[in-house]
């Protein structure tokens, strides 16, 4: 994507019309000709019709901005069933990243799998992968520690 201060006003225009035909704007934040009437006083001079533009500029990204968060919000909500289940997805969500999250979502798992056998079959695909490669990944764990155990023993026995 071209940086704005490589673009002639046409480039711009032009790609900003064939973004608006794959992506409606949808919100009340959308601001028309009369804004830039009630801003004339300002652009008197070329520095201040720049900064005018670019106010106008960051309005209609933070417009943006609050039109997306809205969509996740509003995406997010439809898959939740109640108020519990968005607590709990909310603290798996910002659970810390590090060596710690691991080893929690590993005992979230094998829990979950010891108390519902069948559960991965009611998730979503990509959560439904995670989840059977990370059980997958500790019955293997746990068959080498068995198999070292059985080994550790035959050696002692032998003794």
């Amino acid at each position: 994507m071209k940086k704005i201060r490589n673009m002639t006003y046409e480039d711009a225009r032009n790609s900003f019309d064939s973004f608006s035909k794959k992506h409606s704007i949808k919100d009340d934040f959308d601001m028309n000709y009369s804004i830039i009437n009630a801003a004339q006083s300002l652009l008197t001079d070329k520095e201040a019709v720049i900064n005018t533009f670019y106010d106008v500029f960051c309005y209609g990204f933070m417009a943006g901005y609050k039109q997306k968060e809205k969509e996740v919000k509003d995406h997010m909500e439809s898959h939740m069933f109640n108020e519990s289940q968005r607590k709990l997805v909310e603290l798996a969500y910002y659970l810390p990243f590090g060596s710690g999250a691991e080893y929690l979502y590993t005992f979230m798992v094998l829990t979950l799998h010891s108390y519902y056998e069948y559960l991965e079959s009611f998730l979503p695909a990509k959560q439904r992968k995670s989840f059977i490669e990370c059980y997958k990944a500790s019955e293997q764990r746990q068959e080498k520690r068995n198999e070292e155990a059985r080994k550790e023993h035959d050696q002692k026995e032998h003794q």
